[in-house]
């Protein structure tokens, strides 16, 4: 039998809540999350267990951070800069417990990913006219490359928009 299975995820800027919920789903199932490889999630074959995960897209994270983390129960899975994945036993609190604190994380994501989503816009049309101009092979694969990394940094600032916007909205329903 495999020790290990891939999934693809959701994207955890434009639906972290659905790859959360994939995540605990696989554990119940024995697959445990074990490490990001791009766009695939690999699970490690082990017992059934009833994990909650969570996200913390924070950029600016040290080992206080972690002990905190693990002090209220969540043990680092994934630790990428940028893509942190805890894990915890069903039933413990949330890590972020309001909704301000998770909204200024979102921001700060936002605000990287639109600057380089406007970049790689910027690139893909001064590409396209150029492309205009000259019948070049090469040329059309910059402009190809170019347009999946606006797809790939837009629709991550999408996402986020989305999501701060629901947390707004939250917010506002809980004053």
């Amino acid at each position: 039998m495999a020790k290990y299975k891939y999934r693809m995820g959701n994207g955890l800027a434009i639906s972290p809540e659905k790859d959360m919920r994939m995540f605990a789903e696989m554990s119940a199932k024995g697959w445990h999350l074990e490490e990001n490889q791009g766009v695939l999630f690999r699970f490690a074959q082990g017992e059934p267990h009833r994990y909650i995960y969570a996200l913390n897209m924070d950029e600016d994270t040290d080992e206080t951070m972690y002990e905190t983390y693990a002090q209220c129960g969540w043990t680092p899975v994934i630790k990428e800069k940028g893509m942190h994945i805890f894990r915890a036993e069903e039933g413990t609190p949330p890590i972020f417990s309001d909704t301000a604190s998770k909204i200024e994380i979102l921001e700060k994501e936002r605000r990287k990913f639109g600057a380089l989503a406007l970049v790689w816009s910027f690139v893909t049309v001064v590409l396209l006219i150029a492309g205009e101009m000259m019948d070049s092979w090469l040329l059309m694969i910059l402009t190809m490359c170019s347009l999946t990394m606006t797809v790939f940094t837009a629709f991550p600032f999408l996402g986020l928009c989305r999501q701060i916007r629901e947390g707004r909205r939250k917010e506002q329903h809980h004053d």
